[in-house]
């Protein structure tokens, strides 16, 4: 009985942030159902901006009285970012303290409008894909935006998301990736971009739009980072008919790869693009 008026009284003030604070401090009986209050209502955004806060995160969900796994949380934006607050040589072991810490509870999320991860402050081995459940992000349906810099499973992984996620309209990518095959393409939706950041790494994706039908992917901005890739799958593409509707390309690049990429660029024939050298 006096836990359901302990219940009463939290659901009462549950919208006020303020007053669930207070709640959680009058007694160790009234921290759980506060706490969910405040997970639930009080919580927009999942925003973890050094390798400690994930860190921090991936322990508290190990707890055995951790209760954020069972909140089924739709956060509006998701940014994780792994650089460490500490100066110094990543740690050797920092894929490996993350492990799947945060994995269980990202598959009960869901992520409404952005997505930001950054996990290139890991160390991982050659053959290691950066911790990330990545197959959940194409259950988030109502992505807009989407920021990857990683080492991904596979281009296949990838290319999946982009078609699945209909409401995305901008893609950041700085990506390596363990497989880089490409699939034949399927029957699929068609997808329209408004933007398409890539580079310095990624390149693969290139020849994986350059199989592609007339119409089955519409880019119409392209900003690229040139580093050390190979450009032969850029070039794939430039010479296909998926970049017909592109209006709008930016190239930032080293000196030594102009010729190639001018080459590209005017084998494209791409109205008024700019390149920024």
């Amino acid at each position: 009985m006096i836990q359901d008026v302990v219940v009463e009284i939290i659901d009462t003030v549950q919208n006020s942030k303020r007053d669930v604070l207070s709640t959680a401090l009058v007694a160790r009986s009234w921290v759980s159902r506060s706490r969910r209050h405040l997970a639930v209502h009080h919580w927009p955004d999942l925003q973890l901006k050094s390798f400690e806060e994930i860190l921090d995160l991936a322990r508290l969900l190990r707890s055995p009285n951790c209760t954020l796994v069972s909140l089924n949380k739709t956060f509006e934006h998701l940014n994780l970012e792994s650089s460490p607050t500490t100066i110094g040589p990543l740690r050797l072991d920092s894929a490996a303290l993350l492990g799947e810490g945060i994995f269980p509870f990202l598959r009960t999320t869901d992520v409404s409008c952005s997505l930001k991860i950054d996990l290139d402050h890991l160390f991982l081995q050659p053959t290691e894909i950066s911790p990330f459940p990545w197959d959940v992000i194409s259950n988030w349906k109502n992505l807009s935006y989407m920021s990857i810099t990683a080492v991904l499973p596979s281009l296949d992984m990838l290319t999946s998301i982009l078609f699945l996620l209909q409401s995305l309209h901008t893609v950041e990518l700085d990506v390596e990736y363990l497989d880089s095959s490409v699939s034949p393409p399927t029957e699929l939706l068609p997808k329209q971009l408004r933007e398409l950041h890539l580079g310095p790494r990624g390149y693969a994706l290139f020849s994986w739009l350059a199989t592609l039908p007339r119409n089955s992917i519409l880019i119409e901005t392209m900003y690229l980072v040139v580093g050390e890739e190979d450009l032969a799958s850029f070039h794939m593409f430039a010479r296909s008919r998926t970049h017909q509707h592109l209006s709008y390309l930016e190239v930032r690049l080293r000196k030594d790869c102009v010729a190639g990429m001018c080459e590209a660029v005017g084998a494209a024939r791409i109205t008024d693009p700019v390149v920024a050298i």
